[in-house]
Parts: structure tokens; C-alpha cells; sequence
């Protein structure tokens, strides 16, 4: 159960993480996690695709690194992607 809740928690930092940086096409993504987790690239994808979110797709590449890390801890290792600095920009 804890493992679902870290699935959302990636899916809501790699959002943030493109906003910030202006990322319109997720191209590569790799996450550490104790070495115990269920987390899966397969249930980080169905996040992504369960919200309908089009920032990954064909293209995009996930890794999930196991590591002796901190139980339901995840840490985003490095994230990669093409850029639209217009895209995220509001007019306020």
C-alpha cells in the first residue's frame, strides 16, 4: 500500500519537476528505492497513463534503481527531457 502512495507522490514530483524546467516530453527518468519496494517502471508508467498525462509516452525511458536505501523513500536520481519554455506559462 505504501508503494502506491510513492507511485503518486513520483507522479506528482516529476510533474513539478517539468513545470520548474519547462519539460514537455519526458525522455528519461530514474528513480532509487529501497530495495524491498514493489515500485516497478511498469507502475510508474500506469500512473502517468491512468491521468492521462501525455508528457510520456513511446519515447520515454524509466529506471527503477534498487538500492539499501530508506524504507518508502524515493529519490529522483535525474530526469530528462525535451523543453517548451512557453508551454507552461500562464497569462496572470
Amino acid at each position: 500500500m505504501h508503494d502506491s502512495f510513492l507511485v503518486m507522490d513520483i507522479y506528482g514530483a516529476v510533474l513539478d519537476l517539468c513545470r520548474q524546467y519547462s519539460i514537455v516530453k519526458l525522455t528519461e527518468l530514474v528513480v532509487s528505492v529501497h530495495q524491498d519496494s514493489q515500485i516497478t517502471k511498469e507502475s510508474i508508467l500506469e500512473q502517468f497513463v491512468s491521468r492521462n498525462s501525455n508528457i510520456v509516452g513511446d519515447w520515454t525511458q524509466i529506471a527503477v534503481e534498487k538500492k539499501e536505501t530508506e524504507k518508502f523513500k524515493v529519490k529522483i536520481e535525474h530526469i530528462f527531457g525535451d523543453q517548451d519554455p512557453d508551454i507552461w506559462k500562464t497569462d496572470a
